[in-house]
C-alpha cells in the first residue's frame, strides 16, 4: 500500500464559486438499508440438533461426517430461503401522514394492521410488499418481522455514517 495520498476533489470544487449547492442537494438520495429475511428458520432446530449429535463422544467418524453433511444441507436450504428486503427512510412528516391515511387517531393505540402497513410502506425491495404480506410474515415468524422493524428504525433514526469500506455499520 502506498504512503502517498492523492486529493480526488475536482479542480475548483473547494472554491465557493466552484461549488453548486443546488446540484449537490438535488443529488441527495433517501437512505436505504437492507436485511435478509429467511423463510425456513424452522431448520435452525434441525441444524442445532445435528451439530449437537455430531459432538457426542464415541461417535464413529463416518457417522459424524454423515451428520455434519446433513447439517450443512439444512444450512444451505436455510440460506437459499433468504430474501433481501431493502427499506428506505421516511421523514417524520410522511410517517405522520401515513398514520393518518391508515386511520390512526391521536391518543389512540396503533393497531397491528397499521403497524404492518407502516412497515410495508418502508419496503422498496422486493417491490409491491403490502401490509397483508407483512401480517402473513408476522404470523409465520414474528422474529423476522422484528428484524425488519429494527432495520426500519435504523434507517429512520440513525445518522448514516461511513465507518470502513463495505461496513454494515454504515
Amino acid at each position: 500500500m502506498s504512503d502517498e495520498f492523492r486529493d480526488a476533489t475536482p479542480a475548483g470544487a473547494t472554491e465557493p464559486e466552484g461549488f453548486d449547492l443546488a446540484s449537490w442537494i438535488a443529488g441527495f438520495q433517501p437512505t436505504r438499508k437492507a436485511c435478509i429475511l429467511y423463510g425456513r428458520t424452522d431448520l435452525m432446530a434441525t441444524i442445532d440438533r445435528l451439530n449437537e449429535e455430531a459432538s457426542l463422544p464415541g461417535l464413529p467418524e463416518g457417522r459424524k461426517q454423515e451428520i455434519l453433511a446433513e447439517a450443512e444441507q439444512a444450512l444451505a436450504t436455510l440460506k437459499e430461503s433468504g430474501v433481501e428486503f431493502v427499506v428506505q427512510t421516511m421523514d417524520v412528516h410522511r410517517q405522520k401522514a401515513l398514520l393518518e391515511e391508515l386511520g390512526h387517531e391521536k391518543n389512540q393505540p396503533v393497531t397491528h394492521e397499521m403497524e404492518c402497513a407502516f412497515i410495508a410502506a418502508h419496503v422498496v425491495e422486493p417491490e409491491g410488499v403490502t401490509g397483508k404480506d407483512i401480517e402473513a410474515l408476522y404470523a409465520a415468524s414474528s422474529q423476522q418481522v422484528e428484524k425488519l422493524s429494527r432495520c426500519i428504525r435504523k434507517v429512520d433514526t440513525v445518522e448514516p455514517t461511513i465507518t470502513a469500506p463495505f461496513s454494515s455499520a454504515s
